[in-house]
Formats: structure tokens, sequence, C-alpha cells
């Protein structure tokens, strides 16, 4: 997991920061932009495109623009956390209204959260309020663009206040459809394969799957594909039987069964469940 901070004080060792003061009449509020990146091969880079002013003024709106561009080859999950320091007293979210948006690399509106006062959601807290949005998902080679307007209003107490805006982000495989046969196992059974179907979401395509990286796991345990072949817009893949059942060991009933692997180096994942039997004598 990376963590990419908009931030106001406080230096990390290996975070690159941009740093700006907003400053009206008695009440100061900083922001900063900082971030630690992942390594450039594996990870999302933030560019700070529009700042904030040196000076705000109250009661009128100002906005901040970041690009992030997914320069790994994961698929990332990103989402983003809101910590905003107030005076010790009468500070609440009623003081301040933010809009947070997130637009694709065609402009295409992916997220808004409209917080604080006639926000639809609220943070939490006083003196110190938070709020924590959903994750949206970018693919590698994708950029989105993300979006702050930040109001300070007329109502909010004198004092410092000290506002950080933290972008998580975290890997997140590609989840495929997996669809194993037989559904039913019997484990006394003379049968040779183990077959699972994986459909790809789009853009991904079967045949880009690397057939040699696919494995199908249960708890800590895995067995090698052995071979495969693509047909119907799926790949078939074959797990060796007697593999497959002396990883099972003694479970009985339903068992849930994981398949990963690569698809042009990008990992995905699905499940299927099958159950296990064993005939009486």
């Amino acid at each position: 997991m990376f963590k990419n901070k908009i931030n106001l004080k406080g230096r990390g060792k290996k975070a690159l920061k941009i740093s700006f003061a907003l400053v009206f009449s008695a009440l100061f509020l900083t922001f900063g932009f900082s971030f630690v990146r992942a390594p450039p091969e594996d990870g999302v880079r933030y560019t700070v495109i529009v700042d904030l002013p040196d000076e705000l003024i109250l009661d009128k709106t100002y906005t901040m623009k970041v690009n992030c561009t997914n320069v790994g080859t994961m698929p990332y999950g990103v989402w983003a956390e809101i910590t905003i320091h107030g005076p010790e007293e009468d500070f609440n979210n009623r003081d301040i209204f933010i809009v947070w948006t997130t637009y694709d690399d065609e402009g295409n509106l992916l997220t808004q959260f409209t917080l604080g006062r006639d926000g639809i959601e609220q943070f939490t807290g006083e003196e110190t309020i938070t709020w924590t949005g959903t994750r949206t998902l970018i693919m590698p080679g994708d950029y989105h663009i993300h979006m702050l307007n930040v109001t300070v209003l007329g109502s909010a107490p004198l004092g410092n206040y000290k506002a950080v805006v933290t972008v998580w982000g975290e890997e997140t495989p590609i989840e495929a459809q997996v669809k194993i046969n037989p559904e039913t196992l019997n484990v006394k059974s003379r049968g040779q394969w183990i077959t699972a179907y994986i459909f790809l979401p789009e853009p991904y395509k079967p045949e880009d799957i690397g057939v040699s990286s696919v494995k199908l796991l249960y708890n800590d345990d895995s067995v090698q594909a052995a071979w495969g072949n693509v047909e119907d817009g799926c790949l078939m893949v074959k797990f060796s039987r007697s593999e497959v059942v002396e990883m099972l060991g003694d479970k009985k009933g339903p068992v849930e069964l994981r398949v990963t692997g690569l698809v042009n180096g990008v990992k995905f994942y699905g499940t299927d469940t099958i159950i296990v039997i064993e005939p009486r004598r």
C-alpha cells in the first residue's frame, strides 16, 4: 500500500512535498501536498496541476487539482481521507464545506463527495473532524484527476487550523469469473483432471494469460496448471486431479477454491465452490 498526503507540517525522509499557506484575517488554515511514492515501476504517481492560493478569503471557494497516474502494472484502488484540526472550542463540521471529486482520463465523473455544512456526507467528530471516502479503481497506464474545492465559512471560529488530505492506494487484482469442473469431486474416482474456466473482464483477453502463472489454491496450498487452451471466450486450464485431492486432504463438503494468475503481467483471481465427497464402501 502507498500513501500520498496533502499535508501541512511534518517531514518524511522519503516524502516529496509541495506546500503552501492559506492566510486570512486572524484565521490561519494551512494546506500542503506531499506524497510517499511507490516505486515508479509499480505504483501511482501524483502531480499537482492547480495549487490553492497563498491567501484565502472567507466564504469564497478555492480549488486544488491533482493528477493521479498509475505508472505500474497493477490496478490500484484509490481513496481519500480528510482530517481537519481546528480550535479547541466551537469548531465543527458546520464551519467548512468541501467537495472531493474524481474524474477519469476522458473527463467522466467517477465519484463526488460533498462534506461539511449542507454536505451529503458529514465529517465526524468535533475540534478534529475526519472523513474517509470510497475507493475508485485506476488501471495500469490510466490517470485520474482529483479536485478539492474548499470553503471556510464565515461562521468558523478564529484560531489556528491544520488540514491533512491523505490519498491511499492499494494493489487491486483483477476479479475474474471462474467455473470449476467437476462441481462434485469424488476423491475415490479415477479421473485425471480438474478443469477451471477463466473469464476475464474487459479489456483483458484470455489469450494474454500466462498458463504457467495459473494456480489453484486452497488455504495455503496450491497446484500448478498443467496446460490450457483458449476456447469460447475463456481460458480453459487443467490441474492434476490427484494433486488437487492431495491438497484438499480430509476436507469434505463445500470447498471454496481460488484460481490466480497473470494476464499481461497483471494479477487476477477468481473463486468457485465445489462439493467434495468420499462414497461409503
